[in-house]
């Protein structure tokens, strides 16, 4: 239930932003990629308006996390180890499968934050 209500809650802000077009170009982490492959490991089941939701996201930008850098638990996330590279594989999957516009930032330390900042200069050029 907490995940389907920030689902909405991020879906609502994005197109509020979106219609105010104070900005024309959005790069995005997480969204609802995220939410749709929680929903589906968890519950099995996902919101059905995510489908169009994520179709509307073609001229956006996601920056993909590779999990080459090392694992270090907390309280907050559960899925390390093997799960992690799943996860990964889930996400670039769905990211595919949306034809969605997308890069994998890697490598570790400064490399990791310049492979990043390379990525979002180039998508708002």
């Amino acid at each position: 239930k907490d995940i389907i209500n920030i689902a909405r809650w991020q879906y609502q802000h994005f197109t509020e932003a979106r219609q105010e077009k104070t900005a024309h170009k959005y790069l995005l982490d997480t969204y609802l990629i995220i939410k749709r492959i929680w929903m589906l490991w968890h519950a099995r089941r996902y919101e059905k308006w995510i489908d169009k939701a994520l179709e509307d996201t073609r001229d956006c930008q996601y920056l993909l996390c590779a999990p080459d850098i090392e694992w270090k638990p907390d309280d907050v996330r559960e899925n390390g180890g093997e799960k992690r590279l799943e996860l990964f594989d889930a996400y670039k999957l769905e990211l595919e499968r949306y034809d969605l516009n997308y890069s994998i930032v890697n490598g570790t330390g400064g490399a990791r934050i310049a492979n990043a900042v390379k990525f979002v200069e180039k998508f708002l050029e």
